[in-house]
């Protein structure tokens, strides 16, 4: 068991897979959302755009939640580099493709008559970045 923030949790539920839950069915508190997900920039530059690439269902509609890592946020991390640096690694692939552990809470946006899953997440401390050779070792 694990208690976060007055909550008492077992391990099998504080970690959940992105993989096909439906939304509303998450719980409205901090979860670790895991999977593999893709690494890119924001349309703007201004920050990093990390796309899980499973989905979550909202309304019958299949939405691939993402986190963002805002520069702004990087900047002022003690430890920029090495989440930065990671970050940056995977985004280069050919496949940017890493694995994405987030504790957060989904949150639904609206953005141009468009559905928005976001992991808000509190810190950097609460985002591990791996490159995709985890999930092979996990596999196995």
């Amino acid at each position: 068991m694990v208690r976060i923030r007055g909550e008492t949790l077992s391990y099998g539920d504080l970690f959940k897979g992105v993989y096909h839950q439906d939304v509303e069915r998450l719980p409205n508190s901090n979860r670790v959302y895991w999977g593999p997900a893709y690494f890119d920039r924001t349309k703007n530059d201004d920050g990093y755009r990390i796309t899980f690439g499973e989905y979550l269902i909202l309304d019958r509609q299949n939405i691939r939640p993402t986190v963002l890592v805002m520069d702004s946020v990087l900047d002022r991390y003690p430890v920029k580099k090495l989440i930065s640096t990671r970050i940056e690694e995977i985004r280069r692939q050919k496949s940017p493709r890493g694995f994405l552990f987030a504790l957060g809470t989904p949150k639904v946006r609206l953005f141009k008559d468009r559905s928005y899953v976001n992991i808000a997440i509190e810190s950097l401390d609460h985002i591990d970045v791996r490159y995709i050779d985890l999930f092979d070792e996990l596999r196995k």
